[in-house]
């Protein structure tokens, strides 16, 4: 008997975006997956910020301004984006319990650069 494995294909969830301000990836359903891999990248001139990912057990497609949104702890924690400096940043995540995912940029300082997320996984 064949198993089919559930697999997600490199999905853009933000797509070279303005980050010169907060902002936020577009949610992603990773139900069933027990592997993700997220993988940042900026173009940068003169933001400084930090990069989060979040879970939420709670959000609805449907209402989506009703779920809550989570920051995963990481050890260490996400490099911070520096002016000047274009980062590229890959994260391996598993066995994550909750259905949905996101990534969330907060600028702190500068007005100019772009942020690109890719998020895939698999799942037995």
């Amino acid at each position: 008997m064949s198993a089919t494995r559930k697999y997600l294909a490199p999905y853009t969830a933000m797509n070279a975006a303005s980050i010169a301000s907060t902002v936020s990836s577009s949610v992603v359903n990773i139900s069933n997956l027990d592997q993700i891999s997220i993988q940042i990248t900026t173009t940068n001139t003169d933001v400084a910020g930090q990069w989060s990912v979040q879970g939420s057990l709670d959000y609805n497609p449907l209402n989506p301004n009703s779920a809550t949104w989570t920051d995963m702890t990481f050890s260490p924690v996400i490099a911070a984006t520096t002016a000047g400096v274009a980062d590229q940043i890959l994260l391996d995540l598993k066995l994550l319990a909750f259905p949905w995912i996101k990534v969330k940029f907060t600028r702190t300082a500068g007005t100019t650069g772009t942020g690109t997320v890719l998020i895939s996984g698999k799942g037995n």
